[in-house]
């Protein structure tokens, strides 16, 4: 047990840590022994490899690879864990490639995880001028990230949102495949020389990507039937006008996979439809404009309703109204994304609505 610190409000703690507050913030003293059984693990993850850095007591290892696979993962769990080691891991989100390595480090003991915002990453390293990048450069910084900035303990969502966004992102995909194809039918019908085969097989190729896009709605439906969780939040979803079973599925399959504290802004600030200025003393203000920094799939799932919602709900009409007509206290929006920003502010002011009438907004995840 480290010695007492005498001083107003100090405190000793079991696990060997000390606070105290000295006309100041809190500050938390690790005891030595507890400091050199702890390891700070940087990773930056690829397809099929990744590549790792661990620091221990202020002292780095080379950047190594491991095989982006179950075997690579117990491989590396063994590394940070070994003689009751505990250990605080960062990597990037990657998408799937990075999902399976957060899930088996989450469920591994002594071990916490944060899968950090790639823009983040990139604006620290930028800070520190980095001008190669490499698999090992990016461990390293990632590792630097890990010690510097506070950590954020990673918490997985539930297997059943990650099946529904799975589904919904696909719909996404095929709906994108057949507008390209319905594009191409278009060309082709203004083109006399082209041939009947490459008109009836573009047909017949949206025929059949219709069909698969109407089944994968059929049971993303019932796998939200399945969850009552997932089908309260569906049915409050679809009650706001402009939101209808399709939009519903792809908000909603966004949505159920943030954390259940989130709240209206922060949903408006991960979906990139938040207000962002540019000011700089007297002579800089250029127009506001959304900030486009976010979820483009759930930005892009809101903009259709968002337009609904602005010519059949009186509320959001008026508002729409208001912000494509009359500048904002900072600016005049952009000429190209005032409808943008109108659509933003529709749907901003209908989920503060939707919100209050539902009481709070964990009622509607």
């Amino acid at each position: 047990m480290p010695r007492s610190i005498r001083g107003p409000r100090a405190w000793i703690h079991k696990t060997s840590r000390r606070r105290f507050r000295v006309r100041g913030p809190v500050v938390i003293i690790h005891d030595e022994r507890e400091m050199m059984k702890h390891n700070h693990v940087g990773i930056d993850v690829s397809a099929k490899t990744f590549t790792t850095i661990i620091e221990h007591a202020g002292a780095r290892t080379e950047a190594f690879d491991l095989p982006n696979d179950p075997k690579g993962f117990k491989k590396l769990i063994r590394m940070i864990t070994k003689k009751g080691f505990t250990a605080q891991v960062v990597l990037e989100a990657t998408g799937n490639y990075s999902l399976d390595l957060a899930l088996a480090l989450h469920r591994a003991n002594r071990i916490e995880v944060m899968v950090a915002n790639p823009r983040a990453i990139a604006l620290f390293a930028a800070a520190y001028l980095r001008r190669s990048k490499t698999d090992a450069l990016d461990a390293n910084v990632i590792v630097e990230f890990s010690t510097r900035m506070p950590f954020e303990t990673w918490k997985p969502p539930e297997a059943h949102c990650f099946d529904l966004r799975a589904i919904s992102r696909r719909i996404e995909a095929l709906t994108k495949n057949s507008t390209q194809e319905k594009n191409r039918l278009h060309a082709a019908a203004t083109f006399n020389e082209m041939t009947d085969v490459v008109r009836n097989d573009i047909e017949v190729n949206i025929r059949h990507l219709e069909r698969r896009i109407e089944r994968l709605r059929e049971q993303a439906r019932e796998h939200i039937a399945e969850h009552p969780d997932l089908e309260r939040a569906f049915l409050h979803l679809t009650s706001i006008k402009g939101v209808a079973e399709a939009a519903g599925i792809q908000i909603l399959a966004e949505l159920s996979i943030l954390p259940k504290d989130m709240d209206v802004r922060q949903w408006v600030a991960h979906a990139g439809i938040d207000p962002m200025q540019f000011q700089s003393g007297t002579s800089v203000n250029k127009p506001s404009r959304i900030s486009r920094r976010g979820n483009v799939h759930l930005r892009r799932a809101l903009f259709l309703p968002a337009l609904v919602a602005a010519q059949h709900e009186p509320h959001v009409t008026a508002f729409y109204r208001t912000r494509s007509t009359n500048p904002c206290a900072v600016g005049d929006p952009h000429p190209r994304d005032r409808r943008d920003e109108g659509a933003a502010g529709a749907v901003r002011q209908g989920s503060q609505r939707r919100s209050i009438r539902l009481s709070s907004s964990a009622r509607l995840l």
